[in-house]
């Protein structure tokens, strides 16, 4: 089994990441360090994030509907406030981040 990377390269437009790391906050792995994977700035919630939008599929539920956690969107509207191990997350991001 390949060695699960220390960090993720995100580009400018939509991105497919697998989170790795133990399940936390969203704005909780905000604050991580680089060395985990998927990285503060692929969960940042601040103004002028360069993350736009994450997206997730929620297979759990029979509708399979999409969840959308956007920093600009009130903590009432947003569709996760966990990230769970093993997901699938589709990461819009402004631009290149690791």
């Amino acid at each position: 089994m390949p060695a699960v990377p220390a960090s993720v390269q995100l580009v400018p437009g939509g991105n497919n990441v697998i989170y790795f790391g133990e399940e936390r906050g969203v704005e909780t792995v905000a604050g991580l360090v680089p060395a985990q994977l998927l990285r503060a700035q692929a969960f940042a919630q601040t103004q002028g994030s360069s993350i736009e939008r994450i997206w997730r599929l929620d297979f759990n539920d029979a509708a399979m509907p999409w969840r959308l956690w956007a920093p600009i969107l009130p903590d009432a509207l947003q569709g996760f406030e966990i990230v769970e191990y093993g997901r699938v997350y589709f990461v819009i991001a402004s631009e290149a981040l690791t």
